[in-house]
């Protein structure tokens, strides 16, 4: 998250993109609101990727794609 790009847009929303995870963006009126929905997006890409069998993204060097014993 400390490596998010903010750009603001015509309309004066802030729009966040997360280099990590290129698929999760966020549009907001404030800085708090666009962290708000840059973390649900985030959670919501994991879920998904979790129920489909799919890997997640590896986000500063964390992997989360560690399989547990049987």
């Amino acid at each position: 998250m400390a490596k998010a790009a903010y750009d603001k847009l015509e309309d004066g929303k802030l729009f966040r993109k997360n280099p990590a995870v290129s698929r999760c963006l966020a549009f907001a009126e404030t800085l708090y609101k666009c962290e708000a929905g840059i973390e649900v997006g985030l959670g919501g890409l994991a879920d998904c990727k979790i129920r489909h069998g799919d890997t997640l993204p590896v986000i500063r060097k964390i992997d989360l794609n560690v399989k547990m014993p049987e």
